[in-house]
């Protein structure tokens, strides 16, 4: 997981993250953005930037720091058989 911070604070509790997921796998989070507007400017230039439909931007808002991690294949599968 990377995240960018662009060190502006937000004027509300809620602050403004963009969570970009590389190919279904790989998320990334980016913020916190001032305003709603300055985070969809992100949303819009990383789009415009990706040019493959394999990853996803998604909007995150949340009263203080986020932290995004994948899973490893090893957490996730079922051993016990």
């Amino acid at each position: 997981m990377t995240t960018e911070t662009n060190g502006q604070a937000t004027d509300s509790a809620e602050q403004h993250y963009l969570l970009y997921v590389w190919g279904g796998v790989e998320p990334e989070l980016r913020g916190p953005y001032a305003t709603d507007e300055e985070r969809l400017d992100a949303a819009r230039a990383l789009a415009a930037e990706g040019g493959d439909d394999d990853h996803a931007i998604f909007r995150v808002d949340a009263p203080g720091p986020v932290e995004v991690t994948s899973f490893s294949g090893r957490e996730i599968v079922d051993n016990s058989y």
